[in-house]
């Protein structure tokens, strides 16, 4: 019986923003809200997080038990070694399909991870292909941060057993992008804003999307991407949002 589940990754040790997935954003942890709206997609049949077997992992832990989302923890697995801790998550959990999403995505929009997995499960390219709408690739036209990768079971599996090199098993995306084997779908017109960017990795994007949050959270708990390119259009320093600031 087919299964579709997101695997969502995170950490505390983040080299340029440690902890980033713990900071707050109004009244909720950063992964707490990714969580939250990753659930909301239709098309999923679980949604797991999946953490490196490091020290200090409580907080990290505590965070996620207070949601509704289920906990895997990467043992004996380097903490880099994303192949390996996808992998034996979806092993462990079934899963004939896996949906990859970055814990530092708060915006994240689960209509755009519906509309991948739609595609997905029409397509007749294979298992051994990745699917994206994470950042503007192909020139799709999506802003960084809003979608999310899937793989075939098989092809991560395939991946495990094949794959070496510390920057392919901590990147599974390089790897298959590097080999000709990504296809994506184009942004509806009123997203397509390929400058954008919307996940966070320094202190300057959490500052960014805190701005976000606190325009767009407090009027509408359940926003979407729409909302947010709305807001971001009608500001006077559009710069500041592009993926090159």
């Amino acid at each position: 019986m087919d299964k579709t589940i997101c695997i969502i990754q995170a950490r505390l040790g983040s080299t340029r923003l440690p902890g980033k997935v713990l900071l707050p954003l109004c009244d909720k942890t950063i992964i707490r809200h990714v969580i939250e709206r990753v659930q909301k997609a239709k098309l999923l049949d679980d949604v797991i997080v999946a953490i490196p077997d490091e020290k200090d992992n409580d907080k990290l832990k505590n965070a996620i038990r207070d949601t509704e989302a289920g906990i895997f923890v990467g043992k004996d697995l380097d903490d880099r070694d994303l192949i390996g801790r996808y992998f034996r998550c979806a092993e462990i959990h079934g899963a004939t399909t896996i949906v990859r999403v970055c814990a530092d995505n708060p915006c994240i929009d689960p209509n755009e991870i519906d509309r991948l997995i739609f595609r997905y499960n029409k397509n007749s390219l294979g298992w051994n292909v990745l699917f994206s709408n994470t950042h503007n690739i192909q020139n799709n036209g999506y802003p960084d941060g809003l979608g999310a990768e899937i793989y075939d079971f098989k092809f991560m599996k395939w991946m495990h057993e094949n794959v070496k090199g510390v920057e392919y098993r901590e990147h599974p995306h390089k790897w298959a992008e590097d080999h000709d084997l990504v296809w994506t779908i184009m942004a509806p017109h009123e997203i397509r804003r390929p400058q954008y960017k919307l996940d966070i990795n320094t202190e300057r994007d959490y500052r960014k999307l805190t701005r976000i949050y606190e325009a767009v959270y407090p009027q509408n708990n359940d926003f979407r991407a729409i909302d947010i390119i709305r807001w971001i259009d009608g500001q006077n320093d559009l710069a500041e949002w592009s993926v090159s600031a």
